[in-house]
């Protein structure tokens, strides 16, 4: 295969894995930043909105109308950060936690099935690819940047 075809699946790809989280999120009649929002602070228990935005890739708009939303539910709380008091975090309540736990456990069960029939070591190897296209891909877009006129 040449280069276009291969990096053309590659967007079908990535779509597709979007467009199937698009669909959990609907099935479970949230959006799709909300689930996001959910399931990155359930792995990291404290983030900041910043924070947040970067490991969503969502916007700082689109994250702080979501963060907005799940503080009036009663879901969020923001705190001040223990270890730098200027910097505020982003935890869940009891509710919060227990409604997290209701829309992102089913799919991070359905994660697991998934990993174990790719099997360890290619799901190992597709990170480490993507890992090393977006690495390049990076530094690609640095260089366009620093001649864009």
């Amino acid at each position: 295969m040449d280069e276009r075809t291969v990096i053309s699946g590659l967007y079908l790809s990535w779509a597709q894995g979007t467009a199937l989280y698009v669909k959990y999120a609907e099935l479970r009649r949230v959006s799709y930043s909300e689930l996001m929002v959910l399931y990155m602070l359930l792995e990291a228990g404290r983030l900041t909105q910043r924070e947040l935005s970067l490991r969503c890739e969502l916007t700082k708009q689109t994250v702080n109308q979501t963060v907005k939303k799940l503080r009036e539910a009663g879901y969020l709380v923001m705190e001040n950060d223990p270890s730098d008091r200027r910097r505020k975090v982003l935890a869940f309540t009891e509710a919060g936690r227990r409604h997290a736990l209701d829309i992102a456990e089913p799919l991070r069960q359905m994660e697991v099935q998934v990993f174990q029939a790719v099997g360890p070591e290619r799901m190992a190897a597709m990170k480490e690819t993507s890992d090393l296209f977006n690495w390049f891909m990076g530094r690609e877009l640095a260089r366009f940047a620093e001649r864009k006129p």
